[in-house]
């Protein structure tokens, strides 16, 4: 497949979307540390994990893994603050907030996966008539997510963190 082709970005690039709406929740670093682990387990070129670290605007930590490797699917986001937890499970499709002291307070998505194709398809067609579509990602978002992952890899390369350059240079 695409994904363990070396020269098409593995799973840095292949898991792309986590890192877009990292950097959308929690805004865009300057710079990023990462260590990959090689696909040879998996008999593939590419990487097939990567473990990522930045700080974002705010003074927010921010670490990321991504990886081919577990056994047992799972897409989730957890967010630490000084008042409690906040995890969004993607594949249960499910949000909890946990608070010390109190129960947890779980809601569940209610959009169908079909419901949200549909949604950014119509986005798209709204777009592409030239009307604003602010929930569409932008060239930009793209862009900036390829410039870290870029500079992801130039870390793991140097076994220091770097710089996050501007995709337009």
């Amino acid at each position: 497949t695409y994904a363990a082709r070396a020269d098409e970005g593995g799973v840095l690039r292949d898991l792309i979307h986590e890192i877009d709406y990292t950097t959308w929740l929690f805004g865009r670093p300057a710079a990023v540390c990462c260590t990959l682990q090689d696909g040879l387990r998996l008999q593939i070129a590419s990487e097939a994990g990567a473990d990522l670290l930045w700080q974002a605007p705010g003074d927010v930590s921010v670490s990321l893994r991504l990886d081919y490797l577990s056994r047992i699917p799972r897409r989730q986001l957890r967010a630490h603050g000084a008042w409690g937890d906040l995890t969004w499970d993607a594949i249960a499709q499910t949000v909890t907030l946990e608070c010390p002291g109190q129960a947890p307070i779980q809601e569940a998505c209610a959009q169908t996966r079909e419901a949200m194709m549909t949604d950014q398809f119509a986005s798209f067609l709204t777009a592409i008539t030239g009307q604003p579509a602010p929930e569409l990602a932008t060239l930009d978002d793209g862009a900036f997510a390829i410039s870290l992952c870029d500079a992801a890899r130039r870390s793991a390369t140097i076994g220091h963190e770097e710089t996050i350059l501007p995709w337009q240079t």
